[in-house]
């Protein structure tokens, strides 16, 4: 069950009047209660029918995350920071795009559907050492390296050098 309640209900002679707000296992809206007339219920069924939410992250950009799911096995991204409300109230979405590293292929690349429910932030200790190309990649995210010194350094194979450079700059 969610409540809605007024939060400062010492301003409106209507402060008594509270939602109530149903839900199944499936997450579907079953019913609505509270302290309403008829005409308010009917009126929050059709808000709620067609009502969409806007879920703030807790990572910035360069955040480096690593990411778990029941379906895939477990990988490691860097948070691009690209996480805006959906300009359509209609359509929820609960998935972004991180940029990864694919060290099988030794390439970067970047995900379409990487599930927001499923990310964490990842530990620098956490980080496994043939994912560290995610470090360099935050650091250009972050404003510490530009993209050019960062392919200079990759390309190199220079990891070591490059990370010791944000440490004395």
């Amino acid at each position: 069950m969610i409540k809605r309640i007024q939060l400062n209900p010492e301003h409106d002679e209507n402060a008594y009047r509270y939602g109530e707000y149903y839900f199944n296992t499936e997450n579907k809206l079953v019913r609505v209660g509270g302290v309403l007339d008829e005409l308010e219920e009917i009126e929050l069924w059709d808000e709620l029918e067609n009502a969409s939410f806007f879920l703030e992250l807790p990572f910035k950009a360069g955040d480096i995350v690593k990411v778990e799911t029941l379906c895939n096995p477990t990988y490691y991204g860097v948070f691009t920071g690209r996480w805006k409300k959906n300009p359509y109230p209609k359509f929820i979405e609960m998935t972004c795009s991180l940029d990864v590293y694919i060290p099988d292929r030794d390439l970067f690349d970047y995900t379409d559907d990487t599930p927001v429910l499923g990310m964490t932030l990842c530990k620098e200790e956490e980080l496994p050492e043939r994912e560290a190309p995610l470090r360099l990649l935050s650091q250009v995210y972050t404003g510490d390296m530009d993209i050019c010194s960062m392919l200079m350094y990759y390309g190199r194979k220079e990891m070591k050098r490059a990370l010791e450079v944000k440490r004395f700059q």
